[in-house]
């Protein structure tokens, strides 16, 4: 580049020079098949260093830091420093820059004349100017998701996951010479809660820009959205409901109520003055409590009505709230919870002011359907329903299994959709995706991650290409393998369908034997094809590890319909070797947990106890297993708060559910919409352990079905002989909830066992 930046007169001069001999270039081009089209700016990756010099024309914190990104990785394509320049000099200066500035910056602008349209504060060009790269925006951070679009859309860079980023091993760089690459985020707030992003500087490189709930201790470097997670009883404390009970009702707050609104105001008020000095704007989100329960008093039921939707009084506290704030914060952003029964819109509302949002919660969905299948259409018109009255909505969707993060999990081809199905809506601003975030190494973690991220930055990419770009370069020559294994496990689930809740048990039809077969063969050959010591090695174990966890979990079933089936079963010295592996790969990557509040240590007691011979129920006898009775042993269950995995030899499977008998949480709850279709007569298998000092008249545990049976209580008295008993729950269908054991907090009352869960078919 040949340019004097202090003498305009001259470079116009220079300016009109070139751009008589580039009208000229333009004619020949007429009668060359317009072979000038495909141009290209070829560059040896040898000679990268020496022949291009980086300048970088502010003086932001983020400008800085995107020279100093790109001086840093092109060095490991070249291994050679790149040097960096602050300005540039007085002197008509020789060689070739990769040139990093504001689009405001006076050489931007008037010299080279780049007057782009810079639709987002997060937009970004990039641009060749004869030999030279121009990477400029509109913001600061623009340059930095620039400078990283550029490394990996440009020179071949991918950042993979985040500790794996794939270098380029070609030869020759080539750009385009006629390059102007405009981009803009589809999402203004973009987040996925997956484990592995929880390291800011990877989730940059991602172009990720939000930090929700505990993240907040770990912000981004820049471009950080803030997110201010707040619980409706942080604006009216519990503390109230002595002296005041009528502010709470239904487990929510009255929302009607004017003393509320005003407690909630001042409380509201006394937070946001942590938060003034925020750039941007930041959401403030006021949840709801999580019950399916809402307030039913004369006022609520009044609004409910009037508004035509459970929803109305709650929304009507956030709009209070978000008017009387924002002239004090304007950057806040006062979020709604539209999540269970605040979900559904109000059908008679006003446009929601500009300073509210709503964050749509789509937790019932069957997640292995995209959002606008039959399976999920009410949910879908729900959405479309809040855009009516809403100009801002932040999805929050889930795209894990909270009970197993490990186990396979096919749903990268309905969330790809579903992230296009949002940007086609307008009034959506953010999407925020809860995956495994309590443990690294979730089902397909690093795909899932860079795929999503990609797509949330523009949804209009291909994700085949994008799944078979990261395959081949994260796991190398086993990538066919991969690409195999992933083709496997969606036709078992398309052949076994099976719907995809966020709390999935551990038996699932499509992960069957013929799958762990079949899979377990595909990893064997793709661990064989790279060498031991690689990281694609590395990276084929961490995928495998979930599918050894199922096998291992589900072994004796399994290997029952591996008999039946004839099929070819793992000798007992393979699943030996498998079971000692997955230990290893446990220890050595500290895995602690492996559902949310599920210590992994107690997943290992079910894999080390051998329960291939499970005594069945008497009340089963004569009726053929899943067909017309169904076993849910302690594994299958959703286990929560102090409840533990334990050998127990008077178990049907020597292994049992124990919760203490001081707590009054449940501690297991089974789905019932996992259950087959029909009436089902529902039992569960329960032993009592009482203290050496007990009363034989007090409660022992409680127990009932989530909004079909009501609570019901059983004394301690029944349960003195130590052994185990059947309890009969009632007759259900898999619409009907969730059946839930607790124990009853009593002192009296050491622990409850809890063996299984069992249905047989209602006449």
């Amino acid at each position: 580049m040949r340019y004097n930046v202090y003498n305009l007169n001259f470079l116009k001069g220079i300016v009109k020079v070139v751009l008589a001999f580039y009208i000229f270039v333009f004619i020949i081009s007429l009668f060359s098949c317009g072979e000038g089209a495909d141009q290209k700016i070829l560059i040896d990756k040898q000679e990268f260093s020496s022949g291009y010099k980086i300048v970088v024309l502010g003086n932001s914190k983020e400008e800085i830091f995107a020279g100093k990104e790109l001086s840093k990785y092109i060095k490991s394509l070249t291994k050679e420093d790149v040097q960096i320049l602050t300005h540039l000099d007085k002197d008509i200066l020789e060689g070739k820059y990769i040139i990093v500035g504001l689009a405001q910056n006076s050489y931007i602008r008037e010299v080279l004349g780049i007057n782009a349209k810079f639709t987002k504060d997060q937009s970004f060009m990039i641009k060749t100017f004869d030999d030279d790269i121009i990477i400029t925006a509109d913001s600061p951070i623009g340059i930095v998701y620039g400078a990283y679009h550029f490394l990996e859309n440009y020179l071949g860079f991918r950042f993979l996951s985040k500790d794996f980023t794939y270098i380029p091993t070609g030869k020759i760089i080539s750009i385009p010479s006629n390059l102007e690459d405009l981009q803009s985020p589809r999402f203004f707030y973009r987040e996925i809660f997956i484990n592995e992003s929880e390291d800011p500087d990877f989730a940059l490189r991602l172009k990720l820009n939000g930090r929700l709930g505990h993240r907040n201790h770990k912000p981004l470097r820049f471009g950080n959205v803030f997110v201010k997670l707040n619980s409706i009883f942080d604006l009216v404390p519990k503390k109230y409901a002595k002296k005041h009970p009528e502010y709470f009702c239904g487990g929510q707050l009255d929302f009607t109520n004017p003393a509320v609104k005003e407690i909630a105001l001042k409380n509201a008020r006394k937070i946001l003055k942590n938060y003034k000095n925020i750039d941007g704007k930041f959401y403030f989100v006021i949840s709801n409590a999580d019950t399916g329960f809402y307030c039913a008093n004369k006022s609520s039921i009044k609004r409910i009505k009037e508004g035509k939707a459970p929803s109305t009084p709650y929304l009507d506290f956030i709009v209070y709230l978000a008017t009387r704030l924002k002239k004090e914060y304007p950057n806040a952003i006062f979020t709604a919870s539209a999540y269970l029964w605040s979900r559904k819109p109000p059908k008679v509302y006003d446009r929601l002011p500009d300073n509210t949002a709503v964050f749509f919660c789509d937790i019932e969905a069957d997640f292995s359907k995209p959002i606008y299948e039959k399976e999920n259409k009410k949910i879908y018109k729900d959405l479309k329903n809040w855009t009516k009255i809403s100009d801002h909505i932040v999805i929050w969707h889930y795209i894990t299994n909270f009970n197993n993060y490990f186990q396979p999990y096919p749903n990268i081809y309905s969330v790809s959709e579903n992230i296009k199905t949002y940007a086609k809506l307008k009034q959506i601003k953010g999407v925020f995706l809860q995956g495994s975030y309590g443990t690294p190494y979730g089902d397909m973690s690093d795909l899932k991650l860079y795929l999503f991220a990609r797509l949330l930055w523009n949804p209009n990419l291909d994700s085949e290409l994008i799944i078979d770009d990261f395959l081949k370069k994260f796991y190398g020559k086993s990538y066919q393998y991969i690409k195999e294994y992933i083709q496997l496990l969606y036709q078992s689930s398309k052949e076994n369908p099976y719907p995809l809740r966020t709390k999935l048990i551990q038996k699932t039809p499509y992960l069957n034997a013929e799958f762990f077969v079949k899979a377990e063969n595909i990893f064997n050959k793709a661990l064989s094809s790279v060498d031991e010591d690689s990281i694609f090695y590395k990276n084929i174990k961490k995928l495998k590890f979930g599918v050894d966890l199922m096998l291992l979990l589900n072994l004796p079933y399994l290997q029952k319909t591996a008999e039946e089936k004839g099929l070819d079963w793992f000798s007992p010295v393979y699943l030996k070797t498998l079971k000692r592996e997955l230990k290893a790969f446990i220890k050595q990557n500290n895995i602690r947990v492996y559902s949310e509040g599920g210590r992994i240590k107690d997943l290992l007691t079910l894999i080390d106890i051998d329960r291939s011979t499970v005594t069945y129920p008497k009340e089963a006898q004569g009726y053929t297993l899943d067909k017309d009775w169904f076993d849910y042993q302690e594994y299958l269950l959703q286990i929560c708060c102090g409840a533990r995995f334990e050998r127990d030899p008077l178990a049907s499977d020597k292994v049992a559910v124990s919760m203490p008998g001081h707590s009054t949480a449940w501690g297991i709850q089974l789905n019932l919409s996992f259950l087959p279709k029909g009436k089902w007569k529902l039992y569960f298998s329960i032993r009592v352990e009482p203290t050496a000092t007990y009363s034989k008249n007090s409660p022992a545990f409680r127990y009932g079905v989530y909004r079909k049976i009501k609570r019901k209580e059983k004394k301690l008295a029944e349960f003195l002989d130590g052994k185990y008993h059947t309890i009969y729950v009632g007759t259900v269908k898999n619409t009907d909830g969730k059946l839930w054991i607790a124990p009853a907090g009593n002192k009296s009352v050491k622990k409850i066992y809890i063996d299984r869960v069992f249905i047989i078919k209602a006449n």
